[in-house]
């Protein structure tokens, strides 16, 4: 009677590891990309507080590259296309009260709030 126990116990806690490890994998692809952007806003908050200010070029060659990634998935998720990621990321950072918009002559210039 005590195995039938055990092995119930055994079966239950399998199932257990298996139904968190599928909602693990379901949610990766959004775990990854808010890591990526937390990654690139730090990036750039700090290379706004050594340079005072920043075009969108110089913003774009900062973040080309970053590459996020977590613990339980070799999958890796790197921006190479800066053009399209750094729009929303901008973007975000303004409506968040973090960067300010100035436009001197034709270039904008983006600074720290």
């Amino acid at each position: 009677m005590k195995y039938v126990i055990y092995v119930l116990l055994t079966a239950g806690i399998t199932m257990l590891l298996i139904y968190a490890g599928y909602i693990k994998d379901k949610t990766l692809p959004y775990e990854l990309t808010s890591r990526l952007y937390k990654k690139c806003s730090r990036k750039i908050l700090d290379y706004l507080k050594v340079n005072n200010g920043a075009s969108g070029a110089e913003l774009k060659k900062c973040i080309k590259g970053v590459q996020a990634s977590v613990i339980w998935s070799r999958k890796k998720l790197e921006v190479t296309n800066p053009d399209q990621f750094i729009d929303f990321i901008i973007e975000n950072m303004i409506k968040q009260g973090k960067l300010e918009t100035k436009i001197q002559g034709s270039k904008k210039l983006y600074y720290l709030n």
